[in-house]
């Protein structure tokens, strides 16, 4: 999927990221021992935050707020994906 795909950006070639969605460096739950499996899980304001990027999405007004707000949806979506992985491996999923 390109920036372009998402709405608001179709005509606004120079909208697009400088570099790939999601590659910022091996997750931490991929590193051999991680003491956030043993610490309490974070509030999970996932849902609101999530309605509020959206909200500030659809009133911005310049691409460079857009694209801000588009690599926040990224972060939280990578956040929400690490609480997941780190939820299965608490309770006792194991990689075959």
């Amino acid at each position: 999927m390109s920036a372009l795909d998402w709405p608001g950006l179709e005509s606004l070639e120079f909208d697009a990221p400088q570099r790939a969605f999601g590659r910022k460096g091996d997750a931490p739950a991929q590193l051999p021992e991680n003491p956030l499996l043993h610490a309490p899980a974070p509030p999970l304001d996932i849902r609101a935050r999530l309605h509020a990027i959206c909200a500030l999405y659809a009133h911005a007004r310049t691409p460079a707020q857009r694209l801000a707000l588009l690599e926040q949806l990224e972060d939280m979506a990578l956040e929400a994906a690490h609480l997941l992985a780190v939820d299965l491996l608490r309770n006792g999923w194991r990689p075959d």
